[in-house]
């Protein structure tokens, strides 16, 4: 599962799925029920990352059966769970609006707000809270609910063991969230332009998971330059945020 993680910083993404499907088939032979819990979930992680969401929601399925209140370290796991089913239900409104189907696009960002507000709620965790809210603050801008989004991100903050470090991860992930509720709204100043350029940077400096914010983060920094005015730097965006999607998949 440690060379899958690597794998997949790296944006092997195909690979990482070969590698933790056998880590699967492994922990399939030994019966452990623990162990292959931890082995379907970072399954449907890679299928995340490889925007797969059928797969992601029929691995998640296959996690519940071995879900017990007497394991805490795979209770705690179950908040990643649902943080990554919301994501995959956001990836099926995305496709439906594609296709015009607008009832079913709605339902699908319902049940991610829902799942992405379980797991920011239960979780004690700082890190992953803030990832959580990033989703949950995604849901419901595109269910067009702006300032329950900054409600949220406002309660994340105030439940947080520490505020994170200027250039961190988590602070990477916490300020995305809110440029994300800025650009929605309109309301872009400088100072939001300011910030998501310097999560761009601190981003592509991390050897962490939070790389795999960089698509997001160059979109939403497209955005923001055309509400300033700024065409030729949101173009210069735009064919970043492509690459870096076709580099992925």
């Amino acid at each position: 599962l440690a060379d899958a993680k690597q794998l997949s910083e790296q944006g092997e993404h195909a690979q990482a799925m070969v590698v933790r499907q056998h880590a699967l088939d492994l922990a399939m032979a030994l019966g452990d029920n623990r162990v292959i819990f931890f082995a379907l979930g970072g399954l449907a992680g890679s299928a995340a990352e490889a925007g797969e969401s059928g797969l992601v929601l029929s691995l998640c399925a296959q996690q519940e059966p071995l879900l017990t209140d007497e394991e805490p370290v795979i209770v705690g796991a179950y908040f990643h769970r649902a943080d990554l089913m919301a994501c995959a239900w956001i990836q099926i409104a995305h496709g439906h609006e594609i296709g015009g189907e607008r009832t079913a696009a709605r339902s699908a960002l319902e049940l991610a707000r829902a799942l992405a507000l379980y797991a920011c709620d239960k979780t004690n965790n700082d890190r992953e809270a803030l990832h959580c809210l990033e989703t949950l603050v995604q849901s419901l801008l595109l269910l067009n609910e702006a300032a329950e989004a900054r409600a949220q991100v406002a309660r994340c903050v105030a439940s947080l063991a520490a505020m994170p470090t200027v250039g961190s991860e988590l602070w990477c992930v916490l300020e995305l969230a809110r440029a994300r509720i800025d650009v929605h709204e309109g309301g872009v100043g400088v100072q939001t332009l300011k910030t998501l350029q310097a999560i761009e940077e601190s981003v592509l400096q991390t050897a962490s998971d939070v790389q795999l914010l960089i698509g997001e983060v160059r979109l939403v920094l497209q955005l923001a330059q055309e509400q300033l005015g700024h065409h030729e730097q949101a173009l210069s965006s735009h064919k970043r945020a492509t690459q870096w999607h076709v580099n992925r998949h």
